[in-house]
């Protein structure tokens, strides 16, 4: 099965973020080399932390990601 770049993060806790997020929106996204990660943590990160997905998932993926970056901010409570 082919896999396809989402996103590169700059952040581990970032990129674990958006794999949950992805994953619970029914796609199967992974840390690419996640492996490596664990065996060295953070000294692995060359051009950030990328997040992957079967081919065919990638659009869906992307268009998820710019559904929430595209979104407003909830509107801030009065009693603030």
């Amino acid at each position: 099965m082919s896999r396809g770049e989402i996103e590169e993060c700059q952040s581990l806790a970032e990129a674990n973020v958006m794999v949950g997020f992805l994953q619970a929106n029914g796609i199967d996204a992974e840390l690419a080399d996640a492996h490596m990660h664990s065996v060295l943590p953070g000294g692995f990160r060359f051009n950030g932390y990328r997040v992957v997905a079967p081919a065919e998932q990638v659009l869906a993926a992307k268009r998820l990601l710019a559904e929430i970056n595209a979104s407003p901010p909830p509107p801030e409570s009065e009693a603030s």
